[in-house]
Parts: structure tokens; sequence; C-alpha cells
């Protein structure tokens, strides 16, 4: 398998004319990936946190970069895990992100780090020539009612494990991710697909209500779904402009019912591959009818296969007879399922997993991840292709952490 590469960052052009020339106000632009802030003075009159020592907060900092460990530059050199950065700073309110922001020349690119783990590499490695905003100072949660809907703004450094906590005090459920120091901000503005909850809840970036920005032209903005741009957002990352919160519609604790976990241990790939090829055909016959349920099969480069069963409030069977297919299916295999994990709640299902990803060590930790999707209720013939091609063949022993 031919490892891609990475092409040198060039100096990019002015993006600010670029903006007016497509006639959107006050909105940002990506080229390599970096978002250009306003143009202005000299970046060191503004009074924001610089961070001086670039190497240690990389280390301490970024939980997982994508594929370091095999992605080369257009030299044929390995990406080196460090950030080149020309600065970075830690801003703790919407006014230091504008002033910095407008301070800037427009040709500069800009990148944002919330809870560092890296999907792209964009913004922890960076270009030299870039200056990387560290938003973790802005931890505000703060929640509220409008009607019946229970509403939470979430500040831009705020991380799962800080929400989920929070959230769990209000007996509410959102569609988080598993990672507990993950950014709920970069999650969300990615989309926010979550594997245990969003059968049930839909995107996180789905259930926002409102939004507060800066722009590529230094503007803070408040933006709800009446703007052209509050759309554009949601799913676009960070290309239009810097979040500095969000408010986000919940739903009752209640639309979980539970869940179930399975870890089966592997050691050969084959075993990999039929296992896969059993669950994806059980989850094809058993639950993607089945709106009241989802299940979920991750493959490790720690050979272990992990299923997971998260049932809804609308489920009205019996929870051990739906996974026990699951446990023979293992078993027919001659592969032992090590684990055994229930969880009665959403608050628990959505925690599961954090002390086994704080077990998880490395600096910083290299990720893989591989995945694809269909519009529809997949042939047997993808099945047998995500079987016999990407589980078979994906380079999982590549990085010490592989899904």
């Amino acid at each position: 398998m031919s490892e891609p590469a990475i092409p040198e960052p060039a100096i990019p052009f002015p993006r600010r004319s670029v903006l007016k020339a497509a006639a959107v106000t006050g909105v940002g632009l990506v080229a390599g990936g970096s978002l250009v802030a306003g143009s202005g003075g000299d970046v060191d009159n503004v009074p924001v946190e610089l961070v001086e020592a670039k190497d240690a907060w990389f280390s301490q900092r970024v939980w997982s970069l994508s594929g370091n460990k095999v992605l080369l530059k257009s030299d044929g050199s390995p990406v080196p895990p460090i950030t080149l950065a020309r600065r970075i700073y830690r801003p703790r309110s919407a006014e230091e992100i504008a002033g910095l922001v407008k301070s800037l020349p427009a040709i500069t690119p800009i990148a944002c780090i919330c809870g560092g783990h890296e999907s792209s590499n964009a913004a922890a490695f960076a270009s030299s020539d870039a200056v990387v905003l560290d938003l973790a100072h802005l931890k505000s949660i703060q929640f509220h009612r409008d009607g019946e809907v229970m509403l939470v703004t979430v500040g831009a450094g705020v991380v799962f494990r800080e929400l989920v906590e929070a959230v769990k005090g209000h007996r509410c459920a959102l569609p988080v991710g598993t990672g507990p120091g993950v950014g709920v901000v970069g999650y969300l503005v990615n989309g926010g697909l979550s594997g245990y909850f969003s059968r049930r809840l839909g995107l996180l970036g789905q259930r926002v209500v409102k939004l507060t920005v800066v722009t590529a032209e230094g503007e803070m903005r408040v933006l709800t779904p009446e703007d052209e741009l509050f759309v554009a957002m949601l799913g676009a990352g960070s290309a239009l402009g810097i979040v500095v919160d969000v408010t986000i519609r919940m739903e009752p604790e209640s639309v979980v019912r539970g869940a179930e976990q399975r870890v089966v241990a592997f050691e050969t790939r084959a075993q990999a591959v039929e296992f896969a090829r059993g669950v994806l055909r059980f989850m094809k016959v058993h639950a993607f009818p089945d709106e009241s349920v989802s299940v979920e099969l991750v493959v490790t480069g720690t050979k272990a296969l992990v299923v997971t069963v998260v049932f809804y409030d609308s489920f009205s069977g019996n929870v051990a007879e739906f996974v026990k297919p699951l446990e023979d299916m293992a078993g027919s295999l001659k592969l032992p399922v090590v684990a055994k994990s229930h969880w009665a709640s959403w608050y628990e299902t959505a925690a599961a997993l954090w002390p086994v990803i704080a077990g998880q060590k490395g600096n910083p930790l290299a990720m893989l991840q591989h995945c694809m999707g269909t519009t529809g209720i997949p042939d047997d013939g993808i099945l047998d292709f995500i079987c016999t091609t990407v589980v078979a063949e994906a380079p999982l022993d590549e990085a010490a952490l592989s899904l």
C-alpha cells in the first residue's frame, strides 16, 4: 500500500481578497488546512498568553496524531511529531481572539486546538508561518431552558469528560464521543458523529442552536439557524471561523436504556476477518432494520474485536437474547470473549471507555482510523469488501493505536 505524501506548505495568497470576491462578509477561507485571519499590525502588541516551550506544549497537549508514523513529506522523509507553528497562544476570551486575529497580517494561517486529538494533522503540525490558538482556557459550561427544551452552552476549550459529567447532573443526554479528552467544539464542527448515540440523537452538530464565532475579519458574531454562515459552520471544521462557544439542545437521559459490550481476542488477521464478517451480517439483519438499537464493531491493532450494542428507549426486546448470537459467533470461531460489560444508563455508556483510553500512553500517541459508509443498507458484496480488503489489509500495525 503506497503512503500518501504531504506537500510542502506554500505561501498563501491574500485570502481576504478571495473572501471579498466571493461576496461573503466575515467568513474565513481555508487553503492548506489553515484558517486565514484578518490583517493588521504587530502581533506582539496583543496581550494574549504566549506559549514559550512549544515542544513541551506539543507533547503534553496533543493526545494523538492521525498516522504520524506513516505519513511522508513530498521529499519522502517522515513527518516529525512536532509542531512547526511560529507561535502558540492561549486566549482567554472572544475579545482576546478577535484582537489577535485583527493584529495578524491577512495571509497568516491560523489553526485552533480544542482537545488535542488530531484528525487531519493540520492544526497541531501547522506550518512555519502559522499561529496556533490553544483554546484550553475557554472552559465555561452553562445550562438554561428555552420553554421545555434544556440547553447547554459550551466553551471551545471544554472536553467530553467535562461536558458529560456536567450533563449527568442535569439528567440529560447528548450524542457525545467516547474519548474523554476530545474537544467538544472541534468534534461538532466536523459533524459530530457518535457511534454509540447518533442513531437515536443524530449528529452533535445537528443539535446546535447558536454559535459565537470570531470571523476572518476579527469580528465577533452570534449565529443562529437563520444565518447562512451558521449552516456552513457545522461540518466545515475550523474553515469558516473560530468558534468561541456553542449552544446545544439536549434530550432526557432516558433516551438511552443501556448498552452491552463484548471484547473478543484474536491472533491472526484471518480470524478478525471472519468474526467481522459475521458481525456485519448480524448488523445487517438485526440492527439496521431496527432503529431501537445500534451496533458498533471496532477492530484494533492490539488484536481485539470490540462489539458494542446500545439500546435506546424504544427497544422492547430482551437484551441478553439480542447479544447472545454475538457471543455464540465468537465461540464457533474458537475466539475467547475476554471482557463483558453492561452499562445501565446514558452516562455509564458515555463514560465507559474513559479508563481504557486513560491507560493508553504515548508522546504523542499515533493513531490511524479507517472509515467508509454507504447511503443505504449495504449488500453482501460491500460487507465482504469491508472484511477482505479493509479489515484484512488495513495497516493496523503501523501505529500504536489503530482502529
